[in-house]
């Protein structure tokens, strides 16, 4: 399921561009180290705002009978008085750019090459083509979203 989340540089780089979309999860830093790991429990439970409760585990029984509702992590809200970087999804991260930038990263599949990738702007005018071709869709993508950030740090 890792995987399906952006990593923690992406994810840093998406705040600093102003991401503050609700996410299932936060990269977290490791106790000790310089590291960073996801939040090991993939929900947040909520009473009226955000993370006024916490819980260990995601119990929908008690959700529904205290009446807690999914609140998800966002860069703009404490988590128990600390930022925090939320750790989008890989397909969250492409709508956020359409949605906040006007660019649309399109991943593409070609049976001879592999996957290609490239992004538009408005009325669908190409900005960036990738040359290179990639034999894992993860890899396409993960670089198509580094050359999104790249266009938009640009642009500032």
């Amino acid at each position: 399921m890792k995987k399906q989340f952006c990593t923690y540089e992406i994810a840093l780089a998406l705040k600093e561009l102003g991401f503050d979309d609700k996410c299932f999860t936060k990269w977290v830093e490791d106790i000790g180290r310089t590291s960073f790991s996801l939040y090991p429990i993939l929900a947040t439970v909520g009473l009226n705002t955000p993370y006024k409760k916490e819980s260990n585990g995601y119990n929908q029984a008690q959700v529904n009978e205290e009446g807690y509702t999914f609140t998800g992590y966002k860069n703009s809200v404490l988590d128990h008085g600390k930022e925090i970087i939320s750790a989008p999804l890989w397909q969250q991260v492409i709508d956020w750019f359409d949605k906040a930038y006007n660019l649309l990263i399109v991943v593409k599949y070609d049976k001879i090459y592999g996957y290609k990738w490239d992004i538009r702007g408005k009325k669908n005018k190409p900005l960036y083509r990738c040359a290179v071709t990639y034999q894992r869709l993860c890899d396409a993508r993960e670089e198509s979203i580094l050359e999104a950030i790249e266009l938009c740090k640009k642009k500032k």
